[in-house]
């Protein structure tokens, strides 16, 4: 009986370890040198061979019933999304707006800061503003300098409009839904 290949043991190449052409490779390997002869194994695949057809079992496919699949189905209506998109309008309108207001009174504080002159654009500003930090004056005294005045009752009015701001945009989305 001849010897099989596949059951000899191997260096890990896959070549037969005691071939002549395999013992000088490994022996110039060691000497440092590159060999002449390189050995190619050429495999050839096995023949195809076709499956068994597949055994079918009538008794499964009777027992087998389609049950309809449970679908959840999330719809949002039209009204409900054009509402949300009107509130979240409504919100951006009424955070521009005092957001205006906000940054008008802190060019006036910065403008009494600063000591400018009434006249021109200053005086714009404090015309607009007037009514807003109206309800704050007179709460605190006004530190000032010469003509420079630090105005506690504009930063005063800017920190209350912020919070009203805030307020009136939580109680629309409340009473909104």
């Amino acid at each position: 009986m001849r010897d099989d290949p596949s059951r000899r043991p191997t260096d890990g190449s896959g070549d037969d370890p005691h071939n002549e052409d395999t013992q000088a490779i490994r022996r110039d390997r060691l000497m440092g040198s590159e060999p002449d002869v390189v050995q190619e194994r050429h495999v050839e695949p096995a023949p195809e061979v076709d499956p068994a057809p597949p055994v079918r079992d009538r008794s499964v496919e009777e027992q087998y019933v389609e049950r309809p699949r449970v679908r959840e189905e999330v719809v949002e209506t039209r009204s409900t999304r054009s509402r949300a998109d009107a509130l979240a309008r409504y919100a951006r309108l009424i955070y521009f707006v005092f957001g205006v207001i906000e940054s008008l009174i802190a060019i006036r504080a910065v403008l009494r800061l600063l000591g400018a002159r009434e006249t021109g654009f200053a005086s714009f500003i404090y015309g607009v503003t007037g009514p807003f930090v109206a309800p704050f004056k007179g709460l605190f005294n006004e530190p000032g300098f010469g003509s420079s005045v630090l105005e506690l009752s504009s930063l005063l009015a800017i920190i209350v409009y912020a919070l009203l701001a805030y307020a009136l945009v939580r109680l629309l989305f409340i009473f909104g839904d």
